[in-house]
């Protein structure tokens, strides 16, 4: 008895190390991640997943098309920008990838970005789509979490990398400033739907692009530069 209960303590003992143990791998190297962030971007790689999920969300929307010829529904799409529409690697590779997300959010605001950052390129499938929406009479909505004193200035943009004619651009007001992406983004799309659209499809670089409802389904494209909450 004695020493069963000498192998029991040995047992409860081990397995309250065990967490520990499974979890304690060192992290991977700082400078070797961000290499590895560069190589996929410079690649194609970065641009061939966006592609792949552009496609599926074209794909997506026709079969919604087709299930509303009636047009008894008013239809719209949600783009996000920032990495979505456009991409912002070279910004963020300039600055080593080493602001947090507010920081990013502040020089993206802060950016003259009227006329494109030089280094800054369109994503060329969510044109794409965006264009495709357009043909067909799908409502298109833009939602950035960029601040409404650089509607202009983000108006400009769009429209410098292709994207025109859309139904709304939606920016953050003075008094959504202390709200999370995921809050702002659920309460614009909300807006959306009490206009009696159906949000066929939301698509954004963040996973807060994506949550809180008032969208049939999201589409998440690739970004490992940052995370926005």
């Amino acid at each position: 008895m004695i020493k069963f209960n000498k192998y029991l303590l040995a047992t409860l003992i081990s397995l309250c190390f065990l967490p520990a143990l499974l979890w304690a791998s060192e992290p991977a190297n700082l400078d070797l991640a961000k290499q590895s962030v560069v190589n996929y971007y410079q690649s194609g790689e970065y641009q061939r997943d966006v592609q792949k999920v552009t496609d599926s969300a074209k794909a997506y929307l026709t079969s919604r098309l087709a299930q509303n010829k009636d047009a008894s529904k008013k239809m719209a799409i949600v783009f996000d920008v920032d990495d979505t529409m456009v991409c912002r690697f070279g910004l963020n590779k300039a600055d080593d990838f080493n602001d947090t997300s507010e920081a990013i959010m502040n020089r993206l605001n802060l950016s003259d970005t009227s006329k494109g950052e030089s280094m800054d390129v369109v994503n060329a499938g969510v044109l794409d789509l965006f264009n495709f929406a357009k043909a067909h009479h799908v409502a298109i909505f833009i939602v950035t979490g960029r601040t409404e004193s650089f509607r202009n200035s983000v108006s400009d943009e769009l429209h410098h990398f292709g994207y025109d004619g859309w139904t709304a651009l939606r920016l953050r007001s003075d008094d959504e400033k202390p709200l999370t992406a995921s809050q702002y983004k659920t309460k614009a799309r909300k807006e959306i739907v009490d206009q009696g659209y159906d949000v066929l499809l939301t698509i954004g670089d963040q996973y807060s692009d994506l949550k809180g409802g008032y969208a049939d389904k999201g589409f998440k494209l690739p970004n490992p530069m940052y995370y926005l909450p």
